[in-house]
């Protein structure tokens, strides 16, 4: 397994737990995208390869709580995995 799939291995487990807290959290951060998708939306570059990996497994949250979710929507306290389109990478 190589590093990429480390850590999309690890991030999925982490998704998967805190799914189980969080029922719906998964779908709150929409399905991953594809790396073509991922490169076309990040206009710095190079794009770090564990950030490639995370969202190939999650696009992120929108910065608005979902209505239908009870749950509060960080990944971990106080950081959101946001929407790749609102990234900024400096």
């Amino acid at each position: 397994m190589n590093e990429r799939e480390n850590i999309q291995q690890y991030f999925r487990n982490l998704l998967e737990i805190i799914e189980k807290q969080r029922p719906g959290y998964i779908a709150v951060l929409k399905e991953g995208l594809l790396d073509d998708e991922i490169q076309n939306s990040i206009t710095t570059h190079p794009i770090p390869e564990g950030l490639i990996a995370i969202y190939s497994c999650a696009k992120g949250c929108d910065l608005e709580l979902p209505k239908n979710f009870d749950f509060p929507t960080y990944l971990l306290p106080g950081y959101d995995l946001i929407e790749i389109d609102k990234v900024l990478i400096k």
